[in-house]
């Protein structure tokens, strides 16, 4: 994300962005892709159960509300640890080498 939007930052950081911003831009999008990936392997997991449950009833097809939030809670963790390196790499472009970036 961060090589293909080289010149976006090279544009932001040229009008002023400081690099906090730059961060907080790349880490809020990695934590917003990583928890809606969270959601959504919940439902699918979830879906999954009640058609088990459906073929098998005697299996709990109901997630324990704990299973659910640690997984979204991992998800999101996951998301913000591996997305600072790509943040900060970000926020140290020159913006004049930037622009340049092809």
């Amino acid at each position: 994300s961060v090589t293909e939007r080289t010149r976006e930052i090279g544009v932001r950081k040229a009008i002023g962005a400081r690099r906090r911003d730059i961060v907080t831009q790349f880490l809020l999008e990695a934590a917003f892709l990583t928890t809606t990936g969270g959601i959504l392997g919940v439902a699918l997991a979830v879906l999954l159960g009640i058609v088990i449950g459906s073929f098998v009833p005697n299996i709990p097809v109901v997630p324990p509300l704990w299973a659910v939030a640690s997984g979204l809670g991992v998800s999101t963790v996951v998301g913000l640890v591996f997305g600072v390196w790509p943040a900060v790499k970000a926020a140290r472009l020159d913006p004049v080498e930037a622009l340049r970036y092809e």
